[in-house]
């Protein structure tokens, strides 16, 4: 049965020098800004647009000059000036640190971004499968999450873990519930890598 991992929320980003002056999410609905977003086929690409929606300003997607595939795509078009505004998790901007300020999306207006993780059963390794749940799942490992960028919650859908004492063909496999999320972790035990 699934657990509950984490949650996260949306923020709009601009580029550290801020040229064009974005100081509100409204600014984003500005004629000339250039705004970009993930396609709406990805998770961060439909919470996007409804964020837009409940903010009544869907009209600011007229601005968007680029739709990425992948959150940290907007993330770069940000960075490196090739946009004015941009849609990312809260933790993805965290992680770009100074490169980028964050410009805040009103609580009524987030969608619900929520992470689970569930053991799955056709496992190899479920003892430590188990175990790695527990430990993810544990206060510690939710204190580690929101201390560290480096465990933003990212794109991919099945994460395996490789345990110690296992061959490669043995692995445990913990999945989120999202069909789209995951993360790698630095947290002592087994090591998580992404599978696509």
């Amino acid at each position: 049965k699934p657990r509950f991992l984490a949650f996260n929320r949306l923020t709009v980003i601009v580029p550290e020098s801020n040229p064009a002056g974005i100081k509100s999410v409204y600014d984003i609905t500005r004629s000339g800004i250039k705004l970009v977003v993930a396609n709406a086929r990805v998770p961060v690409g439909s919470y996007t647009r409804t964020v837009l929606r409940n903010l009544g300003i869907s009209s600011a997607l007229r601005n968007v000059v680029s739709q990425e595939s992948d959150v940290r795509d907007v993330l770069g078009k940000v960075v490196l000036g090739q946009a004015d505004a941009g849609f990312v998790y809260v933790t993805d901007a965290r992680a770009a640190g100074s490169q980028v300020t964050r410009v805040p999306i009103p609580a009524f207006a987030q969608p619900k971004v929520r992470y689970e993780i569930a053991v799955v059963t056709s496992s190899s390794d479920l003892a430590a499968a188990r175990a790695f749940v527990a430990r993810a799942t544990a206060p510690r490992g939710r204190r580690l999450m929101l201390r560290s960028p480096s465990m933003c919650l990212r794109t991919a859908s099945l994460m395996r873990i490789s345990s110690p004492s296992a061959s490669d063909s043995t692995r445990a496999a913990v999945l989120t519930t999202s069909p789209y999320t995951s993360f790698s972790s630095t947290m002592p035990g087994p090591k998580w890598t992404p599978t696509r």
